[in-house]
């Protein structure tokens, strides 16, 4: 009982002061640390185990990325994917991290879905080729 009281106590602080500050939630944009990068090509990304095609990077960032696909991704399910990194930038090809749906939802074009998906896990290596992919591989402010 103690628990769910100081739970409820730190919880109902929270929404106080977002609602003092004239917003209920933080729009994630706000809440953003890094800025989207935009592949110059398509990079695939695999469903590790299977193979299978999930869909293209759209944009990345080291926190996470949006994929562009032709079938709908599950919001809240955990995907151990594989990204295909061009061979020519040093890093390995077949770059494996877990990652989280977020969100989905119908693209632009309606033959397509973009979701929204938050790496887990993500090692030093798979980090620095993400971040050389960005700087090397995409569209720059």
């Amino acid at each position: 009982m103690k628990v769910m009281i100081t739970f409820l106590r730190k919880h109902l602080a929270a929404w106080k002061l977002r609602k003092e500050k004239g917003r209920l939630y933080t729009p994630l944009h706000e809440r953003r640390q890094e800025k989207r990068r935009y592949p110059l090509f398509y990079v695939p990304v695999y469903e590790r185990l299977s193979q299978t095609l999930l869909g293209h990077v759209y944009d990345i960032t080291q926190q996470g990325c949006m994929l562009l696909s032709s079938g709908k991704m599950k919001k809240g399910r955990a995907y151990d994917v594989s990204m295909m990194l061009p061979k020519n930038l040093g890093v390995r090809e077949g770059l494996s991290v877990a990652a989280r749906c977020m969100w989905t939802k119908k693209d632009g074009n309606p033959e397509f879905y973009v979701s929204g998906f938050h790496f887990e896990t993500i090692d030093d290596l798979a980090q620095n080729s993400i971040q050389l992919m960005t700087q090397e591989y995409c569209f720059q402010d």
